[in-house]
């Protein structure tokens, strides 16, 4: 891992001067780790604040780059601006990162910074439907940890031999992820999910989503491993749910496993035909 480690660094060294898009996660932030300690003050951290994430996140961020001694840049992006985002079709990843790329180029061309954009992407989300990817990759945006084949295990490894306290922190994609596609996105309804998965998370779960389907449908997901005890709390858990404006609330007997969204898109793709029944969401 020493060894994958250091490539990663000469990988990040030849490209001179970087700008990381800084989610909060533990694959950004262990390559912005990286990236500092390759190339100093030629490495900047930028974070998109967005209602789409969990405000959480952008903490999480600036927590980091703080205690990093990091130069760091916060750019404000309105997505619900984007029809195609409020949408929510198929391709609602790729009009919000366009989106976002936009205003990182607009805020380049403002300050004079002329390096190169990374993201965090690893090599297990090339196999995953990613149309963001596609936005990014047209906007010239390198993933070094993808390009130098790190997986998210591999890098959680790394960032815990680093000492970053994130290196277990569970993964949190975008809130609009939680809402299956053609379901459009409203600020009530995302507001609803983040609060529904803060307060699981303050019950003690760990890894877990809140999906939001039509009629006010909540459907909770959390780890195989704390099935049975989010089942002993399940009248706390459709209380808090219901409060914060769900009209149902019910549990995901899988548990979570990610990438489950995609199996609508799945099923609706080998459906036969006048089979309308399943739409497609995100991971």
């Amino acid at each position: 891992m020493a060894d994958k480690v250091d490539r990663l660094k000469n990988h990040i060294a030849s490209m001179g001067k970087v700008a990381i898009l800084l989610s909060g996660g533990v694959d950004s932030t262990f390559l912005a780790e990286v990236s500092r300690r390759t190339l100093g003050s030629n490495a900047i951290a930028i974070t998109f604040r967005s209602s789409l994430a969990p405000a959480k996140e952008a903490e999480e961020a600036v927590r980091w780059a703080e205690l990093a001694k990091m130069k760091h840049y916060l750019i404000d992006s309105d997505e619900f601006g984007v029809d195609q985002v409020r949408a929510n079709g198929p391709d609602r990843c790729y009009y919000c990162r366009k989106h976002r790329q936009e205003l990182a180029k607009a805020w380049a061309e403002k300050t004079g910074w002329d390096g190169t954009f990374c993201d965090g992407a690893n090599a297990d989300d090339l196999s995953d439907y990613r149309p963001g990817l596609r936005a990014a990759d047209e906007a010239g945006v390198r993933h070094p940890l993808a390009e130098a084949g790190f997986s998210k295990a591999e890098i959680r490894s790394a960032a815990k031999a680093m000492g970053l306290e994130c290196w277990n922190r569970p993964s949190s994609p975008c809130l609009a992820s939680r809402f299956p596609y053609g379901f459009p996105l409203s600020a009530e309804l995302l507001k609803m999910v983040e609060a529904s998965e803060r307060s699981l998370r303050e019950m003690g779960f760990s890894e877990l989503r809140v999906r939001c389907f039509p009629h006010g449908l909540a459907v909770v997901e959390v780890s195989p491993e704390e099935m049975d005890r989010a089942w002993s709390l399940r009248h706390d858990i459709a209380s808090a749910l219901r409060g914060f404006g769900f009209s149902f609330v019910a549990m995901d007997l899988e548990g979570h496993v990610g990438g489950k969204l995609n199996r609508l898109m799945q099923k609706e793709s080998t459906s036969p035909p006048g089979d309308q029944n399943f739409k497609g969401a995100p991971r």
